[in-house]
């Protein structure tokens, strides 16, 4: 929705706004919606018990024709575009959104904490939802880092991939951890609590 919004409002489609916008002022080269470079990307692989991985052909679903620019998926990126996203939420060196906005998208907005997610798959293994966990405009927060399952400080930020990709934004030890897969489905095994695990045990 705001995608198409920001399509009415700018008079412009939704790629050439992320990349003027965005894209260019972080130097992130490397980013678009599909529709060149599509030999670039890595194969995605999904568990398949008891035969363990199976290739997956990945770029069928992306060549496909659509029928509109998502502002909610659908973008190409490299573990390089995404980390400099990332330092520029935790550390801003360009202008590019005023700072109330950006202080929205560092914190928590939501008046109450957030609860379990009605799914088979627990978020909560993953601290993206549940008891001492918030939701900002687009990471989820830890509000209460004495109850959640990871050793994580206050105001961490976080967001993972559906191909188990993740990333948090550590405001308090000013670190960005960035973990790239292309594997499905999303949380067969709970890679996060043991990166937490590794990263903290040498911070402390």
């Amino acid at each position: 929705m705001l995608g198409a919004l920001l399509e009415l409002i700018c008079k412009q489609p939704l790629d050439e706004i992320c990349k003027n916008e965005l894209f260019t002022p972080l130097e992130m080269d490397n980013t678009y919606f599909p529709s060149v470079n599509l030999s670039n990307l890595i194969p995605t692989f999904k568990l398949s018990l008891p035969n363990g991985f199976k290739l997956i052909n990945g770029t069928d679903q992306i060549n496909r024709e659509h029928k509109f620019l998502s502002g909610g998926g659908g973008m190409i990126s490299t573990p390089q575009d995404y980390i400099k996203f990332c330092n520029y939420i935790l550390d801003p060196k360009v202008s590019l959104i005023n700072s109330k906005t950006l202080s929205k998208m560092k914190n928590n907005q939501l008046k109450h904490e957030m609860g379990y997610l009605d799914d088979k798959l627990n978020f909560y293994d993953f601290t993206f939802a549940g008891p001492g966990t918030g939701f900002s405009y687009g990471f989820a927060t830890i509000e209460n880092p004495n109850i959640v399952p990871q050793k994580t400080p206050k105001g961490v930020l976080s967001w993972a991939g559906a191909a188990n990709t993740i990333v948090w934004i550590d405001q308090i030890n000013k670190i960005v951890f960035t973990f790239f897969t292309q594997l499905i489905p999303f949380g067969y095994k709970n890679y996060k609590k043991e990166l937490h695990e590794i990263l903290y045990s040498d911070i402390n």
